[in-house]
């Protein structure tokens, strides 16, 4: 029977991590989110976006809406009372 060297495991390689830096908040959120932010299906949050009743912006592909003016639209709407 051939004798084998015992193996060690193999160690992983450190990972390298990114500094940490200042931690930034985000003004736009996915539409997807917005939708769940807001309280409606995806659906009729892109059929509100196709309209031109949510704050949009398109990057690259994907749509995203302005929270800030998102905030300021609902408390608007709140304000006046929701038209449809």
């Amino acid at each position: 029977m051939p004798m084998t060297k015992a193996t060690k495991p193999k160690q992983k390689a450190p990972t390298r991590r990114k500094p940490a830096g200042p931690k930034v908040e985000r003004i736009t959120m996915h539409i997807r989110d917005a939708a769940a932010y807001i309280g409606v299906s995806a659906q009729v949050a892109y059929a509100e976006a196709k309209a031109g009743r949510l704050p949009i912006v398109r990057i690259r592909g994907r749509v995203l809406v302005v929270k800030p003016l998102l905030d300021e639209m609902l408390l608007e709407k709140a304000r006046l009372g929701w038209e449809r």
